[in-house]
């Protein structure tokens, strides 16, 4: 494993340095183990709100919508790690949407 996370290639500037003050605020921590805890327990409840609150609200309804994002997914490379959840939610979104239209 690399001594540090690498922030993505072509990552907007603000994310860049919010990547970076994450590193350096773990690296601070280094050999602490609460501390170290306690930044593990705030991403956690970061990554839950942004995923419950934010992206899952975010998420295709269209399956033009969802092929734009499967592309641009692609044309990325490196995919998140998606719960599964996550495609139940999608694939629900998606049957919604088909039913509204028809």
């Amino acid at each position: 494993m690399s001594t540090h996370p690498n922030t993505p290639e072509g990552l907007d500037p603000e994310l860049q340095a919010v990547c970076r003050l994450l590193v350096e605020a773990a690296h601070t921590r280094k050999g602490d183990a609460v501390e170290l805890l306690e930044l593990l327990r705030f991403l956690e409840d970061v990554h839950q709100w942004l995923y419950n609150d934010l992206y899952m609200p975010a998420l295709p309804n269209s399956r033009q919508e969802l092929f734009k994002l499967l592309h641009q997914m692609e044309q990325q490379g490196n995919w998140p790690n998606l719960p599964r959840t996550q495609l139940r939610s999608l694939v629900l979104n998606l049957v919604q949407s088909k039913l509204l239209d028809d």
